[in-house]
């Protein structure tokens, strides 16, 4: 519901894997943009005329403006309709974003505030950030293995044609690193380490996890060890539902174990001993991350384990 036209696959993962966990269960499912949203408005008022609960997954609130998206958002609200706000970001790096959606709460006598029923995270470790007043209204529903995700990659291809041996690359920009972890990263990766910031098209994505199937994720400001840094799980969702390898900086200890099984977690100074381990077998790598993720996040799964289903569900058609 924000008025920004994003055209890359950032939010793809939650909207995917929300959309197909819903349909699952026998929602029709639609995703809005801030462009079409008169259109979602007359057809929640007209379910609600029909005795329905529509529901509203806000994907990235951050950008909705206050008369734009987030207005729209509150008469929808004030309707009847169930709004679930997704908060995208580390709160650990950014708790001004927590601010931002607790005012979300806190202001709801003004007509722009969306006055949400929900909020859901992508992160064990982000939910601790949240107010204790207002706990049971934050829900831990992360982005998983959904089919729109999964571009076909061949991991036989991958092994036999394009691994560079000992090759780790890196999906993102280093200039959003502090200076110390980006050379950090690159003193003990060196010339192993291939990064790539303006990768957004299919073919470009099937292309690099083909060539650099080892993969590296990091945070924007680490800190170890323990880490409280949350688990980017919008970027593993993508590059896991396309059999990467993951090697990645130590998280907080919850978040790990969401993950463990399917991501390698290392301190840098670890990780050239652990690529090397990972070289011997890089298809084995790739393939029982590959089957543990998509069974532990599955879609179904994941709204199940939520325990949404609970508080909501799509009315009989």
């Amino acid at each position: 519901m924000n008025e920004r036209n994003f055209n890359t696959p950032l939010y793809d993962p939650i909207l995917l894997t929300v959309g197909e966990a819903l349909h699952g269960v026998g929602a029709n499912v639609a995703v809005v943009r801030y462009k079409n949203s008169e259109g979602m408005f007359r057809n929640v008022t007209a379910a609600i005329g029909r005795g329905r609960k529509p529901l509203i997954v806000a994907v990235a609130p951050f950008y909705a403006t206050r008369n734009g998206g987030r207005r729209m958002l509150r008469q929808c609200s004030d309707l009847g309709v169930f709004v679930a706000l997704y908060q995208t970001e580390p709160l650990t790096e950014r708790p001004e974003d927590l601010k931002g959606m607790v005012d979300l709460f806190n202001l709801t006598e003004m007509v722009d505030q969306v006055k949400p029923t929900e909020v859901w995270d992508y992160s064990r470790a982000n939910l601790d950030w949240y107010p204790e007043s207002a706990r049971s209204m934050y829900r831990y529903m992360p982005p998983g293995y959904a089919q729109g995700l999964d571009l076909g990659i061949d991991t036989d291809r991958v092994s036999s044609l394009a691994h560079k041996e000992g090759m780790v690359g890196f999906l993102g920009s280093w200039k959003y690193r502090p200076p110390a972890a980006r050379e950090l990263y690159h003193k003990v990766l060196g010339d192993k380490l291939i990064s790539r910031d303006s990768i957004w098209k299919k073919g470009d994505m099937i292309k690099f996890l083909s060539e650099y199937p080892v993969q590296l994720n990091t945070h924007k400001f680490e800190n170890c060890c323990p880490s409280t840094n949350p688990v980017e799980a919008f970027r593993m969702a993508q590059i896991l539902s396309n059999r990467a390898c993951v090697v990645s900086a130590r998280s907080d200890p919850r978040d790990e174990a969401e993950w463990a099984g399917i991501v390698h977690f290392a301190e840098p100074s670890q990780m050239p001993g652990l690529i090397d381990e990972i070289g011997r077998d890089v298809r084995g790598c790739q393939t029982q991350s590959f089957e543990i993720f998509r069974k532990r996040f599955d879609p179904a799964a994941i709204l199940r384990q939520s325990g949404f289903l609970e508080t909501w569900r799509p009315a009989a058609s």
